[in-house]
């Protein structure tokens, strides 16, 4: 991914002779990489712009929905995603990402039906196997989410270990235990930011 420090000579200096496409690219990408150091105001700013200047571009939906989940703002986040998905109805990024924001607003069904696509597209992707666990684990579908950590416990590098603890508290939860705090200090710094993922193809 381009770094910021070599877009900004483009925006600032040479705008009049870049193409819509062009400036487009250059806005995208330096939101991204104000994304990466959690400047979210800057981030949405450049990805407005790419927007203005590329109404379809898909990515710059997805990733400034990013920006609005990681500010709070899960209603905005969840329509900038859902533009994602109608532009690229394939983006498994997108989905995975909206079923985040629907879990933060602890609408579990809808989190669920994002997590089923996500997984439909991405059948491998460990992080939504997880994180449909845990909206399951919430609603008290405990063969269901120890099935799902199991599959991402299949899936995840070695580095993720803590799905298999989870597993542990699923069991002590069936046997009455107070296994919900368990499992949020189990999860807690489990998925970077969030657990949201970057798109960062260029245009």
């Amino acid at each position: 991914m381009p770094q910021s420090g070599s877009i900004c000579p483009l925006l600032h200096a040479g705008q009049s002779q870049l193409s819509e496409k062009e400036l487009a690219r250059a806005f995208y990408h330096r939101g991204n990489a104000y994304n990466e150091k959690e400047d979210y105001d800057r981030a949405i700013q450049d990805y407005d712009q790419a927007i203005r200047l590329k109404p379809d571009h898909a990515d710059a939906f997805s990733n400034r929905g990013v920006a609005y989940g990681l500010k709070g703002d899960y209603d905005r986040a969840i329509q900038d995603y859902s533009q994602t998905i109608q532009l690229n109805p394939n983006n498994a990024n997108a989905f995975y990402n909206r079923g985040n924001a629907y879990r933060s607003k602890e609408d579990y069904d809808r989190a669920i039906q994002d997590y089923d696509q996500a997984i439909r597209l991405s059948p491998n992707r460990a992080n939504a196997f997880h994180n449909r666990g845990l909206v399951r684990f919430y609603q008290g579908q405990f063969t269901a989410s120890v099935a799902d950590f199991s599959k991402a416990a299949q899936f995840a590098s070695p580095s993720l270990y803590r799905i298999r603890i989870l597993l542990l508290y699923i069991a002590q939860a069936r046997s009455g235990n107070n296994a919900q705090d368990d499992l949020s200090k189990a999860t807690n710094g489990f998925n970077l930011r969030n657990g949201r993922d970057l798109w960062f193809p260029c245009i």
